[in-house]
C-alpha cells in the first residue's frame, strides 16, 4: 500500500508540476495576449486619430469643392453678364453705324444735289458772262 501511496504521490507531484508548468505557460500566454491587446488598442487609437484627420480633410475638401463650384458659378454668371453687356454694346454700335451710314448716304445725296445746283449756277454765270462778252465784241 505504501508503494501505491508513493506511486500516487509521485503521480500527484508530477500532476502538480505539470499544472504549475501549464499555469506558467498560461500566464506567459496571457501576458503575451495582454501585450498584443495593448498594442492593438494603441493601433486602434492611432487609427481613430487618422480616421478623424481623414474625416476632417474630407470635410475640408467638400467645403473647398463647394467654394470652387460657387466661385465658378459666380464667375460664369459674371462672364455671361459681361458677354450680354458687350453684345448689347455691339448692337448699339451697329445701330449707330447704321444711322451714320444712313446719314452719310443722305449727306452724299444732298451734296450731289448742291454740287449740281452750284455747277448749274456756275454754268449759268459762265453763259451770262459769255453773252456779255459776245455783246461787247459783237455789238448789234
Amino acid at each position: 500500500m505504501e508503494e501505491r501511496i508513493a506511486k500516487l504521490e509521485a503521480i500527484s507531484d508530477s500532476t502538480v508540476a505539470t499544472v504549475a508548468a501549464l499555469r506558467t505557460d498560461m500566464n506567459d500566454r496571457f501576458k503575451l495576449v495582454d501585450a498584443q491587446l495593448a498594442e492593438l488598442r494603441r493601433q486602434k487609437v492611432e487609427t481613430e486619430i487618422i480616421l478623424g484627420r481623414l474625416d476632417a480633410q474630407a470635410i475640408q475638401l467638400a467645403d473647398l469643392r463647394q467654394y470652387i463650384e460657387h466661385r465658378f458659378a459666380v464667375s460664369r454668371e459674371e462672364t455671361n453678364l459681361r458677354f450680354n453687356q458687350v453684345e448689347l454694346r455691339l448692337k448699339d454700335l451697329e445701330r449707330q453705324m447704321d444711322e451714320q451710314a444712313y446719314q452719310l448716304k443722305e449727306f452724299r445725296s444732298e451734296f450731289r444735289y448742291i454740287t449740281r445746283w452750284i455747277m448749274g449756277t456756275q454754268f449759268t454765270v459762265v453763259l451770262f458772262l459769255l453773252g456779255l462778252a459776245a455783246k461787247m465784241f459783237y455789238p448789234s
